[in-house]
C-alpha cells in the first residue's frame, strides 16, 4: 500500500510495498518510480504495462489544477515541468489521452475502486512478472477544504498464487534465519538445518496460501514473519532424531498438497524458491540440493 498526495508525490507506505521495490519511495514522484530506469528495462514497452492508464487517471485528477485561481496551481505546473523531462512522459500522455477508456469514480467514494491491472517484476527474479489490481481508495485531509487536500490510497491486490507466493518470500527473504537451531557446525548438521528452514518457509507459504483464500478477519491478521517463527520454532523443536530423508519426505508433501490444489505448478515453486535462496550468503547446500531436485523433477 501507497499513499499519494494530491500531486502524486508519495507520502507514504507500508513495508510489504517496500519489500517489493527493494527500497523506500516516500517523497518520491509515483512516475519517477515507474519510469526508474532498471523497472523500464524489466517491463519492457510502456504502452503494454499500465503506464498509459495510470497516467490518464493522474491527468484526470490533477486537471482542476490548471486554474490559475486554484491552490496547487503553481505546484502543478512545477510538477508537469517536472514530469516532461522524465523519458517517455509526453509521449504517455498523449497515449493515455487517445485511451478509449473509460474511468469511472464510485459515488461513495470511500470504498476501494478498480483502476487497472499492474504488472511489476519480483525484483528475487525479474523475469518473474508479478500481477495485481490496483484498487484506489480517496483520502480526504483538511475538510471541508477536500478539493485541494485529497490524497489517494493505493492497495495492489494479487491476482494470482505465484503473485502471492512471491510476496510471502519476499518478506521472508528479509527476516528468516537459514542457520540455527541444531548444534554443532559439522555439514551434515548444517545441511539439515537448511533443510528445516526451507521445509519452515514451504509450510508457511502453506499456511498463507490457505488463510489469505479464506478473506476473513484472521487472513487481515496474517504474517508471514509471525507464522514463519512459531513454524520454524516448532520444527528445530522436533528435530533431535531427524533425518534429511524424512525432512524431504515432508517437503514434498507440502509441494504436493500446493500442487493438487491447482494453486500453482510444481516447477514454478522450485523456480521461485530456486530464487529466493540464490539472494542468501547462508544457503549454498541448499540452492545445490533444490537444483538437483528439480532435475529429478523434470526427468
Amino acid at each position: 500500500m501507497i499513499i499519494h498526495d494530491s500531486l502524486f508525490y508519495v507520502s507514504g507506505e507500508n513495508r510489504a510495498h517496500q519489500l517489493l521495490l527493494g527500497m523506500s519511495v516516500v517523497r518520491m514522484h509515483f512516475f519517477e518510480i515507474f519510469l526508474a530506469p532498471q523497472l523500464r528495462e524489466w517491463m519492457g514497452p510502456l504502452h503494454e504495462t499500465s503506464a498509459p492508464h495510470a497516467v490518464k487517471y493522474f491527468d484526470m485528477f490533477t486537471t482542476r489544477f490548471l486554474r490559475e485561481d486554484h491552490d496547487l496551481h503553481a505546484e502543478y505546473q512545477e510538477v508537469m515541468r517536472r514530469l516532461l523531462q522524465l523519458p517517455d512522459f509526453g509521449k504517455l500522455l498523449d497515449t493515455s489521452r487517445k485511451l478509449p477508456t473509460r474511468v469511472t469514480i464510485p459515488e461513495h467514494t470511500e470504498i476501494p475502486f478498480y483502476t487497472c491491472r499492474v504488472l511489476l517484476p519480483w525484483r528475487l527474479s525479474p523475469e518473474i512478472m508479478l500481477q495485481f489490481r490496483s484498487m484506489v481508495r480517496f483520502l480526504y485531509h483538511g475538510w471541508p477544504d477536500h478539493l485541494v487536500k485529497r490524497h489517494y490510497e493505493e492497495m495492489l491486490v494479487p491476482e494470482n498464487y505465484e503473485t502471492e507466493i512471491a510476496l510471502i518470500l519476499s518478506q521472508l527473504a528479509a527476516t528468516a534465519p537459514a542457520d540455527a537451531g541444531m548444534g554443532d557446525n559439522e555439514p551434515e548438521h548444517s545441511f539439515l538445518r537448511q533443510l528445516l528452514w526451507i521445509l519452515a518457509i514451504m509450510r508457511t507459504v502453506q499456511e498463507g496460501l490457505t488463510t489469505l483464500d479464506e478473506e476473513n478477519e484472521e487472513a487481515l491478521h496474517w504474517e508471514p514473519e509471525t507464522a514463519f517463527e512459531h513454524i520454524y520454532g516448532e520444527l528445530v523443536a522436533t528435530s533431535s532424531d531427524t533425518t534429511s530423508d524424512k525432512l524431504l519426505a515432508r517437503f514434498n508433501t507440502i509441494i504436493g498438497a500446493i500442487e493438487g490444489k491447482e494453486m500453482i505448478d510444481r516447477q514454478t515453486i522450485l523456480a521461485m524458491l530456486r530464487s529466493f535462496v540464490s539472494a542468501r550468503s547462508d544457503a549454498d547446500q541448499l540452492g545445490k540440493f533444490l537444483d538437483q531436485y528439480a532435475e529429478v523433477e523434470i526427468q
